[in-house]
């Protein structure tokens, strides 16, 4: 699996975005590389940033 560049991570989110804004949902998105880590985030007006724990 290959890490997203930033372009591509932010197309992804803006693509969900999208698609929730279609159907009339509030969401927030992310797009992590293969360790985990924050490649790019979007959230809507309204929706909750939600938050994510990884680790022991």
């Amino acid at each position: 699996m290959s890490t997203p560049d930033l372009a591509t991570a932010q197309a992804l989110c803006d693509a969900a975005t999208a698609a929730a804004h279609e159907r009339s949902l509030l969401i927030s998105a992310a797009v992590v590389d293969s360790s985990g880590n924050l490649v790019a985030s979007a959230w809507m007006d309204g929706a909750e940033l939600a938050q994510h724990h990884s680790g022991p």
